[in-house]
């Protein structure tokens, strides 16, 4: 039993010593390593992203192995294959609209990762995307305004948005006409889209069920494989939200700690975002946004309790940790600009 308990306990273990490991590697980069380290993980995100468009988008035969969700709208199948979705979009989107100054490849990132949004016909994912880029235009904004900056980060949002929405219909109207009919369900109450959050509920409500015949406050802990009704199944429940492993290991008050510690994280990382120099005020941003559409997404998927990267599951957290930790003028550095 207690070796079991271990092996099970392993992954929160993971998840702990992966955050030390990265954090201790992100405190002795400069700032600009750290600058450039992103810039290079959205740079292969987004050439993933191509492929991921091609792949399902105009059905390249890309990657190996079948679509996992099908669909059919008016006697076509849609299909979606989510395993192969790129991995940090989030990432992509935060780093991008962090910036001061929008420049050409830059923007080119960004349409690339929302068309890729657009492609993998995620709903949720299409909501963080919107939400990501209204927080960019206000946080951008919070210590020093300037009307025309935000007229034309808005403009310029716009027109690349119009860009990839046109692009998307043109590449697949099929996908175009299933993510309206998607929204459409969502708005009108019936479907599938609100099938799957009604889903969602039930294994909720059957998880807690079992934990709350053992502790509700402080949850179930590590049992024996196949002690409840609910055990085995746990794994599976949690690729469609990553509050419930926790719930069912740690109870509601883990969900209340978890729950601060990224609101934490995500108060640290936009108060420095607020400070001087501007290369800290991109990387907070980045982590700021990064952090709220993970929130956001966590309700839909795994994110930062994907079993598989246990020890990645919190990098964003240790790398905001990172920089409150480095001083606003490094040393062995000129002195940054204001």
């Amino acid at each position: 039993d207690l070796a079991h308990a271990a092996s099970v306990a392993a992954g929160i273990f993971y998840l702990v010593l992966g955050y030390l490991l990265v954090r201790g590697i992100a405190c002795r980069a400069t700032r600009a390593e750290t600058g450039e380290f992103l810039a290079a993980v959205v740079i292969v995100n987004t050439i993933a992203c191509g492929l991921f468009i091609l792949h399902q988008g105009l059905h390249l035969p890309i990657y190996l192995g079948q679509s996992n969700i099908t669909y059919s709208l008016g006697g076509q199948t849609i299909s979606r294959a989510t395993t192969f979705a790129p991995m940090f979009n989030l990432l992509a989107l935060g780093f991008v609209l962090a910036k001061r100054r929008w420049t050409p490849p830059w923007l080119v990132v960004l349409a690339i990762t929302l068309l890729a949004v657009l492609v993998s016909l995620t709903r949720t994912l299409l909501i963080a995307a919107v939400l990501g880029l209204v927080i960019a235009i206000v946080a951008r904004e919070l210590s020093r305004p300037d009307f025309g900056r935000v007229a034309r980060r808005v403009g310029t949002i716009v027109l690349a948005v119009a860009l990839v929405v046109a692009g998307f219909i043109r590449l697949a109207p099929a996908y175009w006409s299933f993510l309206l009919k998607r929204f459409g369900e969502f708005t009108s109450g019936s479907g599938v889209q609100v099938q799957n959050w009604h889903l969602r509920a039930i294994h909720w409500d059957a998880v807690q069920r079992v934990v709350a015949r053992s502790d509700l406050l402080l949850g179930i802990g590590f049992p024996k494989a196949g002690s409840n009704a609910v055990d085995s199944l746990v794994y599976s429940y949690s690729s469609d939200m990553a509050w419930l492993p926790v719930m069912y290991r740690i109870g509601y008050l883990g969900l209340l700690l978890v729950g601060l510690l990224l609101a934490g994280f995500m108060a640290r990382a936009l108060w420095l975002s607020l400070k001087p120099p501007e290369a800290r005020r991109e990387l907070c941003l980045t982590y700021f946004i990064t952090i709220t559409l993970t929130v956001v997404m966590s309700f839909q998927m795994w994110t930062f309790m994907q079993p598989s990267i246990y020890p990645m599951g919190l990098w964003i957290l240790a790398f905001v940790a990172a920089e409150a930790l480095r001083p606003a003028e490094e040393p062995g550095l000129p002195p940054a600009p204001a």
